[in-house]
């Protein structure tokens, strides 16, 4: 005989709570999950395989793969490498925060939702779409301004680099394969960098101050906005490193580059614009968790702080009163100064809590994701300032002398 009764579902315990969440996945497609994975691959290979035709091949002044050209393929292979890396980190971001227990307990259907809700954005179609056809005004604008300089006009605007030979065509259409996987990859890091920031807005954070971490906790968060920024720091240390080495064309390897002059100043342009940019990809998914972090700890501080100052007076007074009790053939001063060890242990603690709650951290990184990301922006900085030109000369100077 069938029972009519359902069976009770077993109820879920604390240990399973991080199992409602799931880690989100900015790449849904399966071929374009694969194709980004095997881009650095791919794009390093053809850069070698066209290099090494470029010996074999007959090579005018415009049908030639240069240093410049070459770097540039690197740079594109690296920005693909650390977007995945910047993906694997965002996808877990939320479950590793709340198994650190940031977040409230009945918070996990909230965030399960938002996390949705960032996985739908990031692989939406008509939103891609958009940003392509937005981001595409970019590399135009290159195009344009590159035949430009080669006195183009008509349709040659457009088509001037696809006729100067197999070599020059090749890498054109290349770029082209490239800028629309970049563009797509672009969209998810900013929608990533995004989901971040909404963090600090959507949620009510539980800063865990004493971490190990020295982040309150909050530290997978600064983690994953330096993997962010690192994505755009690759062009810039790009095109602040050819701007240090070729700024004087003081470098023999420079004396090869194909309108050295016009690209150095064009790169002088834009790498203001790409190290403001990789900048504020850190700094700005972080703002509003940081925002929150300071309000936590204005409100400890304030109904902490006083308390504890009024503990560490009365006992350093009533140290100070057993101090004047205080008698090698007392017995009562012996007991005074027994009771002032026990008082002396008991102001240090108070002290150190005191000091510990003036120091609560206010940032979701530590000093070491700030010396990783000065480390990505060193060579941006120089090239942009100049200073790296003049170090570079200086160089020069030294080994001459030695």
């Amino acid at each position: 005989m069938k029972s009519s009764q359902k069976r009770a579902k077993p109820l879920r315990t604390d240990k399973d709570r991080h199992e409602t969440l799931n880690k989100v996945d900015f790449v849904s497609a399966h071929w374009l999950k694969v194709l980004i994975k095997a881009l650095p691959l791919v794009i390093l290979a053809y850069t070698l395989i066209m290099y090494i035709l470029s010996f074999n091949i007959p090579v005018t002044v415009e049908n030639r793969l240069d240093e410049l050209q070459i770097t540039g393929f690197v740079a594109y292979a690296a920005i693909f490498y650390l977007a995945q890396v910047a993906f694997t980190s965002a996808s877990g971001l939320f479950v590793e925060l709340w198994e650190r227990n940031i977040f409230h307990k009945d918070a996990n259907a909230d965030l399960d939702r938002f996390s949705k809700h960032i996985e739908n954005l990031a692989n939406h179609k008509v939103w891609q779409i958009i940003f392509l056809l937005g981001a595409l005004l970019i590399p135009l604008a290159g195009t344009l301004r590159s035949c430009l300089e080669q006195n183009a006009t008509g349709l040659d605007l457009l088509f001037c680099n696809f006729h100067k030979g197999g070599l020059r065509t090749s890498k054109s259409v290349f770029e082209i394969v490239i800028g629309v996987c970049l563009t797509l990859v672009v969209w998810r890091v900013f929608v990533a960098a995004w989901g971040i920031r909404k963090i600090g807005y959507k949620f009510d954070i539980i800063p865990n101050w004493h971490h190990p971490d020295k982040s309150g906790g909050l530290l997978p968060i600064g983690t994953t906005s330096f993997w962010i920024a690192s994505v755009l720091a690759v062009p810039a240390i790009y095109l602040g490193f050819w701007r240090i080495l070729c700024a004087n064309q003081g470098m023999a390897i420079c004396d090869n580059i194909f309108r050295l002059e016009s690209r150095l100043l064009y790169f002088r342009e834009l790498l203001f614009i790409v190290l403001v940019a990789s900048l504020l990809s850190f700094v700005w998914p972080l703002w509003a968790t940081h925002q929150v972090m300071v309000k936590k700890r204005d409100k400890l501080q304030h109904d902490e702080l006083r308390a504890i100052g009024q503990k560490i007076n009365e006992v350093s007074r009533q140290i100070i009163d057993n101090v004047n009790r205080v008698s090698e053939k007392d017995l009562e001063g012996q007991k005074a100064l027994d009771e002032n060890i026990l008082l002396q242990k008991k102001l240090d603690a108070l002290q150190k809590a005191y000091l510990d709650l003036e120091q609560l951290p206010v940032w979701p990184f530590n000093k070491n994701t700030i010396l990783q990301l000065i480390s990505t922006q060193g060579i941006p900085l120089l090239g942009l300032t100049g200073i790296g030109s003049k170090i570079l000369d200086f160089l020069k100077i030294l080994f001459k002398q030695g």
